[in-house]
């Protein structure tokens, strides 16, 4: 039996609201820094107000009749109090439960939650199913295979573009790192302009270690 929205209790519709979205003991709806952001595909997205808005009217619409802009502004502001992440704590973190490895160590996919320094080393448990404890903004949208082939095409280009200047390839595999690892993602611009600068005036490679087995890695999960 339906109820008029004028008897509904704003706190006690959010909480029902949250619960209906809760996977692995946690609500896929957030509200970060003046935005609403939904779980999906192994990432928060961010969602404009009127789609969050218009999900909230469909779930009352099931049992309530009357509502009124009021009662809704009204749960909907109780449903980002209730969902509320602080506006100081950065991308990606662990939401709750169990945090196996540093939140800027993780790679998010649509497939899982992989631990890099992990597979990098070749040790156990480098695997986490997706789940939306782990507050993410992105996501690569193809499965991560960490036993993919040599991404020879790749590798090829590279030898075309710095065949006798592997301290270059190095260099271009430290900034496609810095793409990956979302907590290091700012960086990138940064890194990119000082690479481009140092290309320009440096008289010959610095030199490096490259270490080629994480992002060759990433980059050869990715198959057409």
């Amino acid at each position: 039996m339906k109820v008029p929205g004028k008897e509904l209790d704003a706190a006690t519709e959010a909480k029902r609201i949250l619960d209906s979205v809760t996977v692995d003991d946690v609500p896929k709806l957030r509200f970060w820094r003046g935005e609403f952001w939904w779980w999906e595909k192994g990432a928060y997205r961010e969602q404009s107000k009127d789609e969050i808005r218009a999900r909230v009217i469909t779930h009352l619409n099931a049992n309530t009749f009357a509502l009124t802009s009021r009662v809704v502004n009204d749960i909907l502001d109780q449903t980002k109090a209730q969902s509320i992440m602080p506006a100081i704590h950065d991308a990606p973190r662990w939401l709750a439960g169990e945090k196996p490895w540093p939140a800027d160590e993780v790679l998010a996919a649509r497939n899982g939650l992989f631990h890099l320094p992990s597979i990098v080393d070749r040790k156990e448990n480098w695997r986490e199913d997706p789940t939306p404890r782990f507050f993410a903004t992105s996501a690569l949208d193809y499965d991560f295979d960490p036993k993919a082939d040599r991404p020879t095409e790749w590798l090829r280009f590279l030898g075309q573009l710095w065949g006798d200047d592997p301290e270059s390839v190095a260099l271009l595999q430290m900034w496609m790192g810095c793409l990956i690892r979302q907590s290091e993602r700012r960086l990138s611009s940064r890194f990119l302009s000082s690479f481009t600068c140092w290309r320009a005036v440096a008289p010959k490679p610095i030199p490096m270690r490259p270490n080629t087995n994480a992002t060759t890695s990433m980059i050869a999960a990715r198959r057409p």
